[in-house]
């Protein structure tokens, strides 16, 4: 089963047991069993196995079941358990990237940010996540608003410069901010994934640190980005297999 899921395409019995680790001998009676359920289909002519209807019931009904918040929860404190290190799940308002929830570590940080609180898109890291995935006119009219919520005593950037970027997010999957909010204090923030591919959240580990903690190769930057694919995954979202280059 997760095997095909895996595939995006029909395969044969032969490459259906290669990944499922069984010899085509033990994986065939699994196969019977589950067509039987309608889970698993056999096309007459090519002989090759997909998922069959009963599939799409199955995955439709877990989708229902889904709930982006706990399942981003649990894996944020995973994340943050035992660390000095506070963790933030963010979600995007009708004024922008708002916390929902936030995990707050033993070591006193110092970080006003609570639920509720509404994140520059231009200054936080979880800011820049957004910022790299949202609809372009979403984004415009955010930074429009953040403009006006300060004041005029801080101006974002406009979106052509906010672009340049939140290119870099796009192309290594993270955001990191190095004390441009508080000083001493460094955020790392990475995208969650819809089934759709659309953005459900983003997550933000957020520690005292210098800016050599907060780089996108270095191991917190992994560990963020691991997390947040764990709950992509979790939401049902399949990246789009790479094509090879010619």
């Amino acid at each position: 089963m997760l095997a095909l899921a895996r595939s995006r395409k029909a395969m044969t019995l032969k490459d259906l047991a290669r990944e499922a680790g069984m010899t085509p001998a033990k994986a065939h009676p699994y196969l019977v069993s589950f067509g039987r359920l309608r889970i698993v289909e056999q096309d007459p002519d090519s002989g090759r196995y997909d998922l069959g209807p009963q599939a799409l019931h199955i995955g439709l009904a877990a989708l229902q079941r889904l709930d982006p918040l706990r399942i981003a929860n649990e894996e944020v404190r995973k994340l943050c358990s035992g660390a000095d290190h506070s963790g933030a799940i963010s979600v995007w308002g009708n004024l922008g990237p708002a916390a929902v929830s936030v995990i707050e570590a033993d070591y006193p940080l110092h970080v006003v940010l609570r639920p509720g609180t509404v994140l520059s898109l231009s200054t936080t890291a979880t800011g820049r996540v957004f910022a790299a995935y949202m609809p372009r006119s979403v984004v415009r009219a955010a930074l429009k608003f953040e403009s006006h919520r300060f004041g005029g005593q801080q101006h974002p950037p406009s979106l052509s410069a906010l672009e340049r970027d939140v290119s870099e997010v796009r192309r290594l999957g993270v955001a990191s901010n190095v004390g441009a909010t508080t000083p001493g204090v460094i955020a790392l923030g990475a995208p969650a994934f819809e089934q759709d591919g659309t953005v459900a959240l983003a997550i933000a580990l957020v520690k005292p640190g210098a800016a050599s903690d907060a780089k996108p190769e270095g191991d917190l930057a992994r560990k963020v980005i691991a997390c947040a694919q764990r709950i992509s995954e979790r939401l049902g979202y399949r990246p789009a297999p790479q094509q090879d280059s010619l």
